[in-house]
């Protein structure tokens, strides 16, 4: 089966839904996003890629992020600088009981 123009690769479908490769490979494998194996390459079609993009992105807070006036959650915010201040305190010797 010749590739078509307009075919994108994984690689080309990743960058231009901002995810890693990895991530895309992912959703093929898992069915979420449809690809036509081409010689050991898989193709995506543009309609199948707009399709994912409109069913599966933007539902764990991918587009979210992306907005002008997105605030992060300010209870995930504290908890995570208290776990980095937990990290960045110096452990103290024990003291020796002799």
């Amino acid at each position: 089966m010749p590739v078509k123009e307009g075919w994108l690769t994984t690689a080309e479908a990743a960058e231009v839904l901002g995810l890693s490769q990895g991530t895309v490979k992912l959703a093929i494998t898992r069915g979420t996003l449809k690809a036509r194996k081409v010689s050991r390459i898989n193709m995506i079609t543009p309609e199948d890629l707009a399709e994912y993009r409109r069913e599966h992105l933007g539902k764990q807070g991918w587009d979210k992020r992306r907005d002008a006036g997105y605030q992060p959650d300010p209870k995930r915010k504290a908890r995570r600088e208290r776990a980095q201040a937990r990290q960045q305190q110096p452990v103290q010797p024990a003291e020796n009981k002799e």
